[in-house]
């Protein structure tokens, strides 16, 4: 019996801490996510063949349409990369710098924060 109430109390524990962690963080992380492996999987095709992030992110995300816009604003930065100098001739782009750079950039900050912001919304006028 005292271990069932043991068991029973870090359950609940549990719960509750994981409930502090807001929604927003995770969603706004996530969107992030599919950005910046959209980004490298132009540059690493195959990727997606050895790692299963890119389902695990579109289905924690909650949206079709935001995946999607997220997928389409990773893509669209990559092709934005230009090749340095010295390899411009062979096309060669420092795709994961720029993509991790990106990752960390307040704009993708500010447009995930949008995102969700518009997210909400859509959430709000379905209830």
């Amino acid at each position: 019996m005292r271990y069932i109430l043991l068991a029973l109390s870090f359950t609940i524990i549990g719960c509750s801490v994981q409930k502090k962690q807001p929604l927003k963080d995770y969603w706004i992380s996530t969107y992030k996510n599919i950005a910046f492996i959209a980004a490298i999987k132009m540059a690493h095709p195959n990727l997606e063949k050895s790692d299963i992030s890119p389902g695990v992110n579109f289905s924690l995300i909650g949206s079709d349409a935001f995946a999607s816009e997220a997928d389409s604003l990773g893509k669209a930065f990559y092709n934005s990369i230009i090749p340095p100098m010295l390899y411009k001739e062979q096309n060669l782009k420092a795709a994961l710098n720029e993509s991790l750079a990106f990752y960390k950039s307040k704009r993708l900050d500010k447009l995930a924060r949008s995102a969700f912001k518009r997210f909400k919304d859509k959430e709000k006028a379905f209830r």
